[in-house]
């Protein structure tokens, strides 16, 4: 992985952890945000490997944002569904010299 895509990907993780630290939530809840944003962080992974070596980076990023979305509003109903305030803030990804807005979640309380 290079150093920039590195550096994107380490930025999101510490501002996951951080905003994850910084509130408390149904436990359950907590578990189902924290999966859903390790599951955006693999599909981010993967769409930056396919896109080193596509000429057509718009159908990765296109199937990137629907998976990223769905996950995450998925995760976002049933989390609240355990009584979380989930919300969706758009981190910005690198994905073949493209900037794309994807969004991981973050439960805000409970």
């Amino acid at each position: 992985m290079s150093l920039k895509k590195s550096l994107i990907v380490l930025t999101i993780l510490c501002t996951l952890v951080l905003t994850s630290t910084l509130v408390y939530a149904a436990p359950d809840a907590q578990k189902t945000v924290d999966k859903a944003n390790a599951k955006i962080e693999k599909a981010i992974d993967k769409a930056q490997a396919k896109a080193e070596k596509a000429k057509d980076v718009d159908k990765i990023i296109d199937k990137l944002v629907e998976k990223t979305d769905k996950t995450a509003q998925k995760a976002k109903d049933k989390a609240e569904k355990d009584g979380a305030d989930v919300k969706c803030e758009d981190v910005e990804v690198d994905v073949g010299g493209t900037t794309v807005a994807i969004d991981p979640l973050h439960v805000y309380s409970w």
